[in-house]
């Protein structure tokens, strides 16, 4: 796995200390993926998104509705606390019909592509937490190789590839 700031595989990725129900608001592939490496273990809750995607009053609906938020490495508490329902992931709508609307995923059901796969390296140019970023994810968790490129350095991405 390549990242801006990581190299190397899941198990070397170190996970994050998240609380069990918890937005992250990821401003790169590696605080992201540290996330995913930390809801793995299924007894957490989980909602991954870019950081620039969540305004101060969507914020606020997260921090109402239960979820602690995770930003720069800094937790804001939940308003009201609430217990997890294990191994939930949430994805952000695109918002094309008003705000974004969390959808309700787990690890399993984004998981498209199960069983043996020829070995292959995939380029990872989404957003972080959008529903192709998450497919490349977990074909990651199966085994496959991957390559998320940063906005900054899209120029550049061959020769991270």
């Amino acid at each position: 796995m390549v990242t801006a700031q990581f190299r190397g595989t899941w198990q070397e990725l170190p996970a994050l200390d998240l609380p069990p129900v918890t937005a992250v608001l990821a401003a790169t592939h590696t605080e992201a993926l540290r996330a995913v490496k930390t809801c793995t273990s299924g007894d957490a809750e989980l909602l991954l998104v870019a950081a620039g995607r969540v305004d101060g009053p969507a914020r606020q609906q997260l921090l109402d509705d239960g979820f602690a938020v995770w930003q720069d490495g800094v937790v804001s508490p939940p308003t009201t606390p609430r217990p997890p329902e294990p191994g939930r992931v949430w994805l952000l709508t695109s918002g094309s019909t008003g705000r974004p609307k969390r959808v309700a995923h787990t690890l399993a059901s984004l998981t498209t592509v199960t069983g043996p796969q020829p070995d292959r390296t995939w380029l990872a140019p989404y957003s972080v937490g959008a529903y192709a970023w998450w497919q490349l994810v977990t074909l990651g968790l199966g085994g496959q190789d991957l390559v998320f490129v940063e906005p900054s350095q899209l120029d550049g991405w061959p020769a991270l590839a």
